[in-house]
């Protein structure tokens, strides 16, 4: 894992491989910033967490205007120990992959001023998120009287890691560069599979957690959903096949209010099913495998989409 920052003394191949990934990983960067979808679509899952939330969504906001508040703010995560938890580098940082939100690993952009507040907006708001919830989680349990092993404060960071985007690559992590070109983002891809099963995880702590997330925010977008399709004033699509499946379409306009986990139901239906539902509402079969690999396609990197 090659770092992101100049140092003395550096190979010429390091520094080569250092500009290359600086100008593949252009293209990705620009495309995540500016829209500051983080907060709904990393932070989606810590939406029950209404204060931490709310906090961090407003300390993103100052990060993009104020780069010294975003250096303090950061300065301040730091100050204590949290284990697993995944405590993302500033754009100005540096640091290897693993630091590193996956979007944002190009360090050309990170010297465009604009791109760089964007970026270092979206990386305060999940870092300040994932902290928040971490040290109010573990408040609560001691509140309870829950027992805090090491294991199980480990286990709850490395559950809001995944809850908040930052998958695990595995036994491949060692290939984080040769999968972040050929994939958009394959931390946030895997962490749409792993979180989930968190709720079925062999501790009761974690699993509860996990279950009121999902329960709460899924529950709260249903609910959501049938409201719009009840008052007549927009149409929601009910059929898993399609690729409109529970999307808000007022008009000409659809809205997606699923962050990321409406693709993976959708592709997983149509899989098992062998079907897919078009635009004008008609049923047709579709290889298993021809789905899978338009699933493939649509969470390709920019690179190899060229």
């Amino acid at each position: 894992q090659a770092g992101f920052g100049w140092e003395p003394g550096e190979s010429f191949s390091k520094k080569a491989l250092q500009n290359f990934v600086d100008v593949v990983s252009l293209p990705r960067s620009l495309l995540a910033s500016f829209d500051y979808s983080y907060p709904l679509r990393q932070g989606l899952l810590m939406v029950r967490h209404g204060k931490e939330w709310k906090d961090a969504f407003g300390a993103g906001l100052k990060a993009f205007t104020d780069p010294d508040y975003a250096r303090q703010t950061m300065a301040e995560i730091r100050a204590a120990n949290r284990g697993k938890l995944q405590i993302s580098r500033l754009s100005e940082e540096g640091g290897t992959f693993g630091e590193r939100e996956e979007q944002f690993i190009s360090r050309i952009a990170g010297k465009i001023p604009g791109l760089r507040r964007s970026q270092d907006a979206a990386i305060v708001f999940i870092n300040k998120l994932r902290v928040d919830v971490y040290d109010n989680v573990l408040k609560a349990w001691q509140r309870q009287g829950v027992e805090i092993s090491q294991s199980r404060s480990d286990a709850l960071a490395s559950y809001i890691n995944r809850a908040t985007g930052f998958g695990t690559l595995g036994n491949f992590e060692n290939a984080a560069f040769e999968l972040s070109q050929g994939f958009f983002a394959p931390r946030l891809l895997l962490s749409r599979f792993q979180a989930p099963a968190y709720m079925f995880h062999p501790d009761s702590a974690i699993r509860k957690e996990a279950i009121k997330d999902f329960v709460a925010v899924f529950g709260a977008i249903s609910s959501l959903t049938a409201l719009a399709k009840a008052s007549g004033m927009a149409d929601v699509e009910l059929d898993p096949r399609s690729s409109s499946f529970g999307k808000i379409r007022i008009g000409k306009t659809r809205i997606d209010p699923w962050g990321g986990y409406q693709q993976i139901a959708r592709y997983t239906t149509q899989i098992a099913s062998g079907q897919v539902k078009t635009s004008s509402g008609e049923i047709m079969g579709a290889k298993p495998e021809d789905t899978l690999l338009r699933f493939i396609r649509s969470k390709a990197s920019p690179l190899v989409g060229l």
